[in-house]
């Protein structure tokens, strides 16, 4: 963010000062009593909103950069804005295998139901499974930019599903991501809890059935 100095038309010679905010959407401490979030979005809008403590609760000062005036840098009110990139939704991943024999840290899970975390919720991937009886859990965590990266990592040359669900009427926008479930495509059953199973195959065109 350029600022300059009042009334002179963002003229360069008048800039005054930048400032650069990381836009992951995460509380940002500045000093002992200032603070900042910045989101970015894919239409290059963004909003940052600065705080009179340390963390992002009081003294809310909100800044919205419109999509016109972020794509093309224009002087507005004495600033103008670049950047780059876009806010990620941070997710949280419970990952079902039908065996503990890696912990449920690696191999080929049978089941990975996503959830879209807060973004200040602290999400820990975890070492060790939960459960004493298949389907054994583990958790994984990851964002919206890396996830199909990460289950292809996951299920590496094994067949495998990915089903995303998003809020109503918003035409599946990628900030509108309300969960992810990830099934494993052998054809075969698998449990996902003690009433509950499924099968899911997909096939050399694409299609697929779960």
């Amino acid at each position: 963010m350029e600022t300059y100095t009042a009334g002179q038309l963002c003229a360069a010679a008048q800039l005054s000062g930048i400032t650069t905010y990381l836009a992951d959407g995460k509380c940002h401490k500045t000093d002992t009593a200032k603070s900042y979030r910045a989101t970015r979005s894919a239409d290059n809008s963004a909003v940052i909103k600065t705080y009179t403590d340390a963390v992002c609760a009081t003294g809310e000062v909100v800044t919205t950069v419109s999509a016109a005036d972020g794509t093309s840098n224009a002087c507005a009110t004495d600033t103008k804005v670049y950047g780059a990139g876009t806010t990620p939704l941070y997710l949280t991943s419970t990952m079902n295998y039908d065996t503990n024999a890696n912990t449920c840290t690696s191999g080929v899970p049978s089941l990975v139901s996503t959830t879209v975390a807060n973004v200040d919720t602290t999400c820990s991937t975890t070492s060790v499974c939960t459960g004493s009886a298949a389907p054994y859990t583990g958790t994984k965590c990851s964002s919206a930019s890396s996830y199909l990266t990460d289950m292809a990592t996951a299920f590496s040359s094994s067949p495998y599903v990915i089903v995303q669900k998003y809020n109503a009427g918003k035409s599946c926008a990628a900030a509108e991501l309300s969960g992810v479930t990830t099934y494993l495509a052998d054809g075969k059953c698998h449990k996902t809890d003690t009433a509950k199973s499924y099968r899911a195959a997909r096939r050399a065109d694409g299609s697929a059935t779960v």
